[in-house]
């Protein structure tokens, strides 16, 4: 079988067309039918060429359907540079004829096509077509049929991307004890990868969702493992939320988790001590470009709930001094398999500050389309796809890489029910010795 080329332009010739492609296949089918009629018909016994019929038409029959299955995706590869032709031919501002309507020149796309997406890349040639790549959502969702679900600008091509099945939202009715993948699925290609860097700030509205995001994750986080030894986190929640509450009922030691100013103090120094201790075990290691779970160390998380309402309460030195330290965890954390999560409605600049910002390179926003000022803090642009409201549906951003909307997993069942035992097998573990992590 021969293979489409999955380009588009006025100025190439394209032999194969979804009209010759029927007709082939028609072709086909007819040919291996006659000659199973004319094989049949060279047998005197009609027993004989009844069974040779028989056999050719079964034949035909499977390799009709074989055909078939292969012209449907080719079809629709098919379909796709011909309406993507038809678009252009209709738009004289994508290529140049001579009087007599022979072409000259063509903006040229390429695209691929999936079982859930559409991904057109309109390339840059430095042409006279090069200026109008960057501005075809309307042309290309008309040409298509499908709105815009993202769009990147690169140098030498403008991506643009058409979702037309999304992905599957994880229901969940049940979590591992234990996970040594150092993987946290979230929705389709959003993955929390634990050897990367794992620190982000999460954002929502109130009843968006983000409460249940945050116990999913951290649940999911606390069930990796390595070399047998479960991931930790050290919790600070002013308002003694249910994260505070699944702490002290899965009895994590009371030092990893705390409500007060002085407690959260206390917990970031006994964090930069962790730190402190992990880099003279990196720094004795003789492995090179590796992170401390090269070197047997769990992952750990510091987690902030509510932190504008926690350093509202601080006087001026005392948040100054808190968000340096923060800062100090959140730049030096990667290499040493730690990180950090702050957790807040509505980040705004007075109240998390450039230093902290600037290390979470991983945002999270729930609940629809953030304002102008929230999408700035957090994604650090105001042109973002648009989002469906709903909740537990929001927008990520890992490693500063353009926002995608996402579905954040939703529980079937009752949510603390499924996530306590994981809480609890996990809370086993921050009675051993430390030293055993090295």
């Amino acid at each position: 079988m021969f293979k489409i080329k999955q380009t588009a332009s006025l100025s190439e010739n394209y032999c194969v067309n979804t009209s010759k492609l029927r007709s082939i296949r028609w072709l086909i089918i007819v040919f291996l039918s006659v000659l199973s009629f004319s094989i049949s018909i060279a047998f005197k016994v009609w027993l004989f060429q009844l069974a040779i019929l028989s056999i050719g038409l079964m034949i035909t029959f499977y390799i009709g359907n074989k055909i078939k299955g292969w012209t449907h995706h080719v079809e629709a590869l098919l379909i796709l540079r011909e309406n993507l032709l038809f678009m252009i031919r209709r738009n004289s501002f994508l290529f140049t004829a001579t009087k007599d309507g022979a072409i000259l020149r063509s903006a040229k796309f390429k695209y691929q096509l999936n079982d859930v997406s559409i991904v057109v890349q309109a390339l840059k040639s430095g042409d006279e077509f090069s200026t109008e790549m960057d501005n075809l959502d309307v042309l290309l969702s008309s040409a298509l049929g499908i709105s815009l679900s993202s769009k990147e600008i690169y140098a030498t091509h403008v991506e643009y991307v058409f979702v037309y099945r999304p992905p599957e939202r994880q229901h969940i009715t049940s979590l591992p004890l234990e996970d040594d993948s150092l993987k946290i699925k979230i929705y389709d290609d959003f993955v929390i990868d634990l050897r990367k860097n794992f620190s982000m700030l999460i954002s929502g509205a109130s009843g968006a969702g983000k409460s249940f995001f945050t116990y999913y994750y951290l649940t999911r986080f606390i069930a990796q493992t390595v070399n047998g030894k479960h991931a930790k986190i050290y919790v600070i929640d002013p308002k003694m939320s249910d994260i505070y509450k699944l702490s002290r009922r899965s009895g994590i030691p009371v030092e990893n988790y705390g409500t007060t100013n002085e407690d959260a103090f206390r917990i970031v120094r006994q964090y930069i001590n962790e730190m402190s201790r992990r880099m003279e075990i990196y720094n004795k290691s003789d492995l090179f470009d590796s992170i401390g779970i090269d070197l047997g160390l769990p992952p750990l998380l510091l987690i902030i709930e509510e932190y504008s309402s926690l350093v509202a309460s601080m006087d001026s030195k005392a948040k100054k001094d808190f968000e340096n330290m923060v800062a100090i965890v959140a730049q030096k954390a990667r290499s040493l398999s730690m990180g950090v999560c702050i957790v807040m409605q509505q980040p705004r600049a007075d109240s998390l500050s450039t230093n902290i910002r600037e290390q979470l390179v991983n945002a999270i926003f729930l609940g629809g389309s953030p304002s102008r000022e929230t999408s700035q803090m957090m994604f650090g642009t105001t042109v973002l796809p648009k989002v469906q409201k709903g909740k537990g549906v929001g927008l990520f951003s890992i490693e500063r890489l353009p926002a995608k909307e996402f579905q954040a997993p939703i529980f079937d069942r009752d949510v603390f029910e499924t996530i306590l035992p994981v809480w609890e097998c996990a809370a086993k573990d921050y009675m051993k010795d430390e030293d055993e992590d090295v």
